[in-house]
């Protein structure tokens, strides 16, 4: 297994570090912050760019003053920040991806079978340099399921919230009596959008259990996806989950994002050699 460098692809947008802020601006604030759900920022009002930065800004920044009461909670109530020690439990378990219909005032919008099939063949194949360059923070132990989970949500708008999705997150885990060590990954197709889901864009958090939702609206895939159109966001979004399971914000302890999710951004297959671990590649971030 090798570590390319970077080259000039786009690069991943991940809002799990947003979302772990907007969980901490809820928690201690949330008469400001926790008012409205549908408002950018995980319902914070903050803008994704800005709150998944939002730990190294120093709060003295005079952008603050754009945003109600930021700063001063921010003094108050100080945003954990990553670290390399004291971790949790890294994810052992199955992820299991979900093709949702969702119905809109404009038709259904679903991802193609094949493509979801794709994408979880890729997801096999990935997963093997994932899991062992994570085992240097604690043992994990991930399949991922060759079936895809189906549920038919209504989104007349063609748009939903992180509050709607842990509610599917967790009928799903019911309705298909899912064990509490699994994950459920959720492919949104084009036409279904969120204010923090995007193209080759997403996010991993918890319900009953984690989970992991990503924008894809390119078709007809290919296990080596040259353009990044699918592999990027899927591969980075899988090593998230897989070294902070919990997504948690309550202590310096649970907020710990691993080495591994800040630098790598997703893993290369050679399809002239899929059934080989030597073909798998895994390319390091942009720093």
């Amino acid at each position: 297994m090798t570590i390319e460098p970077a080259h000039t692809a786009t690069s991943v947008r991940c809002y799990t570090r947003a979302l772990k802020n907007a969980l901490h601006l809820k928690k201690v604030a949330p008469e400001i912050f926790d008012e409205n759900p549908s408002a950018d920022g995980f319902g914070t009002g903050i803008p994704l760019e800005l709150l998944r930065n939002l730990h190294h800004i120093p709060d003295s920044s005079p952008i603050f003053g754009r945003y109600k009461g930021l700063a001063d909670v921010i003094r108050e109530h100080p945003l954990p920040r990553p670290g390399r020690k004291g971790r949790d439990a890294l994810f052992s378990g199955t992820i299991y991806f979900c093709q949702i219909t969702f119905r809109t005032s404009s038709g259904d919008k679903v991802m193609p079978t094949f493509d979801i099939n794709q994408i979880i063949e890729y997801a096999q194949h990935a997963l093997v340099p994932i899991q062992a360059y994570a085992a240097q923070y604690g043992p994990n132990n991930v399949v991922i399921s060759n079936t895809p989970l189906t549920k038919t949500v209504s989104v007349p708008s063609g748009s939903f919230t992180d509050s709607d999705l842990r509610g599917w997150v967790n009928e799903l885990v019911r309705d298909n009596s899912l064990p509490s060590s699994s994950c459920v990954f959720v492919v949104c197709p084009s036409g279904i959008g969120a204010a923090d889901v995007g193209d080759n864009a997403g996010y991993h958090n918890k319900a009953d259990v984690p989970y992991i939702v990503a924008g894809v609206y390119a078709t007809g895939l290919t296990l080596a996806d040259p353009h990044d159109k699918y592999a990027m966001v899927v591969s980075h979004e899988i090593a998230e989950m897989v070294v902070d399971p919990g997504v948690g914000v309550a202590t310096r302890k649970s907020v710990i994002h691993a080495t591994l999710t800040a630098t790598i951004s997703r893993v290369y297959i050679s399809t002239q050699e899929t059934t080989s671990s030597e073909a798998i590649r895994l390319r390091r971030r942009a720093e």
